[in-house]
């Protein structure tokens, strides 16, 4: 398992700016100072060390505290190519679920709110369940719904 004293030998971290550069050449093609990782389908900055892709946010928690987090490492505002450390935050998957970002096909705009015979739904999903939050007649109010219930049942994690 890659150690914090490895790391630190390859790779240097700007917690600052949540960017790695590499200490030492590489390849003909990696050169020290230059910039660590590529961009993964998923979204995700990824760096190659010793043969083993990790995750960048992973390397950075690792950079930063001598251990690998446990089990996930967090973007606190929903990008996961800003690797700044004051924007990650070790997650457990439920909590790491709690702050998606919006589904792609919500026709509203708003999380938590969708249209239903005329007027506005709002639910919210709590361990694996949808709890209904009532119908409303105009949006705003059925986001203010959810985003009350976000706070109370996501707490640090809500994303609204």
């Amino acid at each position: 398992m890659l150690t914090q004293e490895r790391l630190k030998r390859l790779l240097d971290y700007d917690p600052a700016m949540g960017k790695f550069l590499w200490l030492e050449d590489r390849s003909n093609v990696i050169r020290a100072g230059m910039t660590a990782g590529s961009l993964t389908a998923s979204g995700y900055i990824t760096i190659q060390v010793d043969g083993r892709p990790y995750r960048a946010s992973h390397l950075a928690h690792l950079w930063m505290t001598g251990r690998h987090p446990v089990p996930w490492c967090d973007h606190e505002d929903g990008d996961t190519q800003n690797d700044r450390w004051l924007n990650l935050r070790e997650a457990t998957p439920a909590q790491n679920g709690k702050n998606r970002k919006m589904n792609k096909n919500n026709q509203i705009g708003l999380k938590g709110v969708h249209a239903y015979k005329g007027k506005f739904k709002a639910q919210i999903q709590v361990d694996g369940r949808k709890i209904h939050l009532g119908t409303f007649d105009r949006p705003d109010l059925a986001f203010a719904a959810y985003i009350a219930a976000a706070r109370e049942h996501h707490g640090a994690f809500a994303r609204y």
